[in-house]
């Protein structure tokens, strides 16, 4: 049995990182390994004040262990540190936990991987997108955080962090064929070393309607499942849209799943009359979405930066085909006008143009759930992704893992 650390964030929460750390967790744990995750939990610090805060410090001011979503891991707090010192905070408070036989970052930019280049250990990267890519998605909806950050002194050597990572990492995987090319861009001697693997998507769970199903909705309705107190998922942008699709086609709904809504948002429901069309509805677990996925006319994805959106995997898992923005990781995957519709980044009228041509096209929509049901099951069915990721691990620890060929 070899030890495992995984260094990852957000291990709890629902989205991309956690869907891939847990891949990741249950592939060693398939293995006979010993797996633990590692990671700064930055989820859980109070922002409701100072007194909070301090409270927050003096419970967990040194690392401790729990289960999380039945993964072991070690939790260490997020310390009031420089953006590019607090990346090797666990290289100091995880050291013994990080000398393990196998390695592996699981991260959205490669940054979370630093703590193991300190060592001349060979790891694994399993990287979702470039940092420039998502600060500049979340800069172009008016992030004043990210704006700050592209424009500060410390820019320079956070991009030199992510590199070095990308080069020292003994292989990287790519989520999306689109980061992938954005890598290369930038580091093309990387070129031998890089894979792309698409996050697994369980098809005996998510898969197209068999029968009747009832609709959560109860009317037609578009989907969207985010977490959209994110400002690249371009809330805003989509109920410009919307606006458009529903005076066309007064019997369609546009439901949100994920945070609770901004009250810029629902002002914008009133000033737009969508009050009664619109529903925010909490977030719920991915098994609970499928009838969602089912019953939807269309998964709509506005973002103006996605490393890929595993929400949009399982949409089409399910035979729900996507009408999203070019904005990154989407356009790799989706086949533009067979399993759904590309448009402009951040163009109201062209993503209500695309949602209506498909709508109204009834044939279209159904070749197009066909297709997009089928290119999951020959893509990223869990069975196809897992083997793939096992065979990069073998590649790099040929004494732990057996190569399937």
């Amino acid at each position: 049995m070899a030890s495992v650390s995984i260094m990852t964030l957000e291990p709890i929460g629902l989205g991309g990182v956690p869907t891939m750390a847990s891949a990741i967790y249950q592939l060693q744990m398939e293995s006979g390994h010993y797996p633990r995750l590692v990671y700064v939990d930055a989820e859980s610090v109070p922002t409701t004040g100072l007194r909070s805060l301090l409270r927050y410090y003096w419970q967990h001011l040194l690392p401790h262990y729990q289960v999380r979503r039945g993964m072991r891991g070690l939790s260490i707090p997020l310390y009031p540190l420089p953006q590019w010192a607090g990346w090797y905070a666990p290289a100091i408070m995880a050291y013994r936990d990080l000398r393990t036989d196998i390695r592996v970052a699981v991260t959205g930019s490669a940054h979370v991987g630093l703590p193991y280049t300190v060592s001349r250990k060979p790891f694994i990267v399993w990287v979702a997108t470039r940092y420039i890519d998502e600060l500049q998605g979340r800069a172009r909806v008016g992030d004043d955080w990210a704006e700050g950050l592209l424009s500060s002194s410390q820019w320079t050597r956070l991009q030199v962090q992510e590199a070095r990572v990308l080069r020292q990492a003994a292989r990287v995987i790519s989520l999306s064929p689109y980061t992938t090319q954005r890598i290369l861009d930038d580091l093309p001697e990387l070129e031998e070393r890089i894979d792309t693997i698409l996050c697994p998507v369980d098809m005996d769970q998510f898969h197209p309607a068999y029968g009747n199903v009832v609709n959560p909705i109860g009317s037609r309705f578009l989907l969207l499942t985010a977490r959209i107190l994110d400002p690249r998922k371009n809330v805003s942008m989509l109920l410009d849209a919307f606006a458009r699709v529903r005076a066309a086609m007064p019997d369609i709904n546009l439901a949100i799943i994920g945070d609770p809504p901004r009250e810029i948002d629902v002002s914008k429901c009133e000033q737009l009359g969508l009050t009664q069309a619109v529903q925010f509805l909490p977030a719920r677990s991915q098994t609970s979405l499928i009838p969602y996925y089912q019953s939807a006319e269309l998964f709509v994805l506005p973002s103006t930066q996605e490393g890929l959106s595993i929400s949009m995997l399982e949409a089409m898992a399910c035979g729900l085909p996507v009408i999203s923005t070019r904005c990154g990781g989407p356009e790799g995957v989706i086949q533009d006008g067979l399993t759904g519709r590309l448009t402009t980044n951040d163009d109201a009228d062209s993503y209500a143009d695309a949602i209506l041509s498909v709508l109204s096209d009834p044939i279209l929509l159904k070749e197009m759930r066909l297709a997009a049901n089928s290119y999951a099951q020959r893509t990223y069915a869990q069975p196809i992704v897992m083997s793939r990721l096992h065979n990069v691990f073998a590649r790099i620890y040929p004494q732990h893992f057996t190569n399937l060929g």
